[in-house]
């Protein structure tokens, strides 16, 4: 069998103004001036590239479902994807040059071909974006519309359809009163595990809880839609899940007891029963290690290429019942 260069593949990436832009082989960047719909398209029609390479930037989202799909239809034969910290941004041609120095390993972010799992995920993340491009409408009392919430609550049922069905659901729906579409639109937003993985320190999570919002420098709009994501995530749905307990401690205690409850567990038993005491970052960087963890167990599941699990159960779940309840309910 002939060896797969870099050279073979087709690299390509859209623009700020929706153009896709396009490296044949070892030739020079050029701009298409195609959408990203009409490029999968003419890609599909002239059945004359097997082989596609594309950044996983958010600025490429719309066209890697696309890309996914003509993959599935037979249109082309290998999509293979690689981190976003290649891109550059405003800079499509200079992305593209970058994309073939590309050497790292799958596991660090390296090219690695598409799943039908990634194709779930970024549908979510367009899903996710879809809602915030909806211009919303109001009552005269100040409240939306029916007409803005239908349109709100299709794109959650289409996020909780897809949810579902990847195998991150089975580790996440664990957690007590989970929302599957907001752990969708989280995911959605993450998109993969690997593309903030640091090199030198692969067990570090410094980069992921800086993109959700946790740490690092001062928040933007984005940032903060993501650290309240993953807060409502682990902390339940009313009033971000505090306002059903906060007040009542017995019914916090005969919650703690559930398994499914382990990060509220986590929680008692670092600061006490008082919730107005919780340092909610850091509790929150606890389901972020958590969903970390599990979603790369369902990337590289053992026996994997290390021979080891990645993914250790009893640093969560310490109590030897709750461990057998969480792998009883994983392998279901």
């Amino acid at each position: 069998m002939a060896k797969i260069i870099d050279s073979s593949y087709l690299k390509i990436t859209a623009d700020e103004a929706g153009n896709v832009w396009a490296i044949d082989g070892d030739k020079l960047p050029k701009i298409t001036s195609d959408s990203t719909g009409e490029f999968v398209d003419a890609l599909k029609s002239s059945g004359r590239f097997k082989l596609v390479r594309v950044l996983a930037a958010p600025i490429n989202h719309k066209i890697i479902p696309l890309l996914y799909d003509a993959k599935a239809e037979g249109c082309i034969d290998s999509l293979q994807l690689a981190s976003p910290i290649m891109h550059q941004k405003s800079r499509p041609e200079s992305s593209l040059i970058r994309m073939r120095l590309c050497t790292l390993p799958p596991s660090l972010g390296g090219w690695h071909e598409m799943t039908y799992d990634e194709s779930l995920v970024y549908k979510m993340s367009n899903l996710s974006e879809s809602a915030l491009n909806i211009e919303p409408k109001f009552k005269k009392n100040g409240c939306l519309s029916v007409s803005t919430l239908k349109k709100l609550k299709d794109i959650d049922d289409s996020i909780e359809a897809l949810i579902v069905k990847h195998p991150i659901f089975k580790y996440m729906s664990f957690i007590d009163d989970i929302r599957p579409h907001i752990l969708g639109s989280l995911i959605g937003k993450i998109c993969d595990p690997r593309w903030f993985v640091d090199p030198n320190r692969p067990d570090r999570l410094s980069k992921l809880f800086s993109w959700v919002g946790l740490c690092g420098n001062v928040g933007t709009v984005d940032k903060d839609r993501r650290r309240i994501e993953a807060l409502i995530c682990w902390a339940g749905t009313e009033m971000y899940g505090f306002n059903s307990y906060k007040n009542s401690s017995e019914l916090l205690s005969n919650k703690i007891a559930d398994p499914g409850c382990f990060i509220l567990k986590y929680a008692c038993d670092k600061w006490g029963m008082d919730f107005n005491k919780w340092p909610i970052e850091t509790i929150t960087k606890y389901f972020i290690k958590f969903l970390r963890l599990a979603w790369l167990d369902c990337i590289y599941p053992y026996p994997n290429p290390w021979m080891e699990r990645l993914f250790d159960y009893s640093y969560f779940f310490k109590n030897s019942e709750d461990l057998k309840a969480f792998t009883s309910f994983i392998k279901k």
